[in-house]
């Protein structure tokens, strides 16, 4: 018998599926990555949940539902460009626009949560390792409601 996806999962993936195919990063899109990337892979995006908190509803006026409130990270990377005109901070831009586009726009991620913003965004030029990167760090807020007795279906 298959195990039942939790909630979590099934967000995680439905977040996947709206950033992929985008202009810049294409398919390049994984989840649970830590930071191995091939840069021929680049650009490429990598999503994680950070964190996962629960917030208990009044039972008997929501019939035992509770709020969960996901810490979601979703980091682009792109190859650093040897010039100086900014065009590494150029593409790092654009990943963010077309994920933040992505994200605010997706139906199937929509219909799974009720609330979802995005909290932070971080760039970082990182040149200490073999292949110079740039790093954007989005961290979105994502919340959803389920039973307390079923966390794998998002309601």
């Amino acid at each position: 018998m298959a195990a039942v996806a939790h909630a979590r999962e099934t967000i995680r993936k439905a977040v996947k599926t709206a950033v992929t195919s985008l202009t810049t990063t294409g398919a390049n899109v994984a989840t649970g990555v830590v930071s191995v990337y091939d840069p021929d892979d680049l650009p490429a995006l990598s999503i994680m949940v950070a964190r996962d908190a629960e917030e208990a509803l009044e039972f008997e006026t929501m019939g035992g539902l509770v709020v969960r409130n996901l810490t979601v990270i979703i980091e682009g990377r792109a190859l650093q460009d040897s010039d100086t005109d900014g065009a590494t901070e150029d593409t790092l831009d654009d990943i963010s626009v077309e994920v933040e586009t992505a994200m605010m726009t997706n139906a199937t991620l929509l219909g799974k949560v009720y609330d979802l913003q995005l909290e932070t965004t971080e760039i970082e030029l990182d040149g200490s390792g073999e292949t110079p990167i740039g790093i954007v760090r989005m961290t979105w807020a994502i919340s959803y409601r389920a039973t307390s007795t079923a966390p794998t279906v998002p309601v």
